[in-house]
């Protein structure tokens, strides 16, 4: 895929809800990992790019 280091996820969607995302990223360090999700999203895979973007930015990864 576009983004390294995914080691699971889930899709979600209902009305009330709208778009989830849950991502399982692979972290900077060995046996670490991040979890990101995205609830009530339209667009939740962009949605989900800039939250791993940022994510990395941050902590350095």
């Amino acid at each position: 895929g576009e983004i390294e280091g995914i080691v699971g996820g889930k899709t979600g969607y209902t009305k009330r809800a709208g778009g989830c995302l849950v991502l399982i990223l692979e972290g900077p360090r060995k046996n670490s990992y991040f979890i990101n999700v995205i609830l009530g999203s339209e667009d939740r895979f962009e949605e989900m790019k800039q939250l791993i973007n940022w994510t990395k930015e941050s902590f350095g990864f």
